[in-house]
């Protein structure tokens, strides 16, 4: 009944998994041509923004020449606002230029001169700027004309020990080429063999605004910048004539002391020697030609010295120092003032820039002494 065949178990078959084919969609390709109508569109794109900073940068260029003068050099900018708004105050007083240095700036208080103030009366303003050398003056001139301020009448500074330096203009200006105009960069030419001046200027452009990012902000948002930087610009000259007082009457005497011994330090071999550098008769003919040649009067005038500056002098660099003067008195007729000696050493910080006190005589003295005389011979009837 039962088999061997039937005893047997069947075979059992395992099933296998049917694998169906899964159908990859690729994406779409896009068409050539849309492709190229992208590429080109983003050239434009990117040609168009290329054009817009340049011309920005153009645009921003011409304007730090001809009307940014606070950006392109805070100093003078805030100078030449102020001397604009006396001269428009007082249309018919003849203006009294003051140029020079940090001795200048002060030095000369036009308050305390004692000169009238009618209407018609001169009207003196101190345009001396922080670490100007005899370089600076010729050119500091041609700005105030280039700006629109003839003045009627012309004094600059001649500090002794700076007539040595010699360094030539392209050190002069290796730290602030970018505050320089495009034709006062070409005054440079004869006084500079270096690109230094160049090369700031042009990277001054070609970065626009960002190259003079921290003057901007300091106009824009000057709470903000607590600093010394700009904000002192508007408090330095509360006058409006250009008058910066040391901001203390008096300072103790070890401090002036200290101040006095760093002074004499670095212009000791200056003085004792004095190495006039072709340089500074050439920067001071510059600006006696360019005052000239505009018909306004000019004259010269030395710094005041302290005692302890006086006696650094030699008797050989006194006559080189003489011999300088000359050339300007005897060969181009030039007044030259001479206001360095006669002063004590409490008139001064540190030797050779005044306190206030020492400022008001200075200034009655420079009027009495100089200006009234020569005033009267140069501006006859004003």
């Amino acid at each position: 009944m039962f088999g061997r065949s039937s005893l047997v178990p069947p075979q059992l078959t395992p099933a296998i998994p049917t694998l169906r084919p899964i159908a990859v969609t690729e994406p779409p390709r896009l068409r050539p041509s849309r492709n190229r109508t992208r590429g080109a569109k983003a050239r434009l794109t990117l040609a168009s923004f290329a054009a817009i900073l340049v011309a920005a940068n153009a645009a921003f260029a011409v304007a730090l020449d001809a009307r940014l003068p606070l950006v392109r050099f805070p100093e003078y900018g805030h100078r030449l606002a102020s001397v604009q708004r006396l001269r428009a105050e007082h249309p018919d007083r003849p203006l009294v230029l003051a140029v020079g240095s940090s001795r200048t700036q002060m030095a000369l208080n036009p308050a305390a001169t004692g000169l009238p103030e009618g209407p018609r009366d001169p009207l003196v303003f101190n345009f001396g700027l922080a670490g100007a050398l005899p370089v600076h003056h010729p050119l500091g001139y041609r700005r105030l004309r280039a700006d629109g301020v003839k003045p009627d009448a012309v004094i600059v500074e001649i500090f002794p020990a700076l007539l040595c330096v010699p360094d030539a203009a392209h050190t002069v200006y290796a730290e602030n080429g970018a505050g320089l105009t495009a034709a006062e960069l070409a005054t440079l030419a004869p006084n500079t063999h270096d690109p230094e001046p160049v090369r700031r200027w042009i990277q001054s452009r070609a970065f626009g605004p960002a190259a003079h990012l921290q003057s901007i902000q300091h106009q824009a948002v000057p709470d903000l910048f607590p600093d010394p930087y700009w904000v002192p610009l508007s408090a330095r000259f509360p006058s409006g004539t250009g008058f910066h007082a040391f901001p203390a009457k008096e300072i103790p005497d070890a401090d002036r002391q200290r101040a006095t011994d760093k002074a004499v330090g670095a212009y000791r071999q200056m003085c004792r020697e004095m190495p006039l550098h072709p340089m500074a008769e050439r920067a001071y003919r510059e600006v006696v030609a360019a005052c000239r040649a505009d018909g306004v009067p000019v004259a010269l005038y030395l710094t005041a010295e302290a005692p302890l500056f006086r006696e650094l002098y030699t008797p050989e660099s006194r006559a080189a120092l003489a011999a300088f003067v000359r050339v300007f008195t005897s060969e181009l007729g030039v007044p030259v003032f001479d206001l360095s000696d006669g002063w004590e050493t409490g008139d001064f910080w540190d030797g050779h820039h005044m306190l206030p006190g020492g400022a008001e005589k200075f200034s009655r003295r420079l009027a009495d002494r100089h200006l009234r005389p020569w005033l009267a011979t140069v501006l006859p009837g004003r």
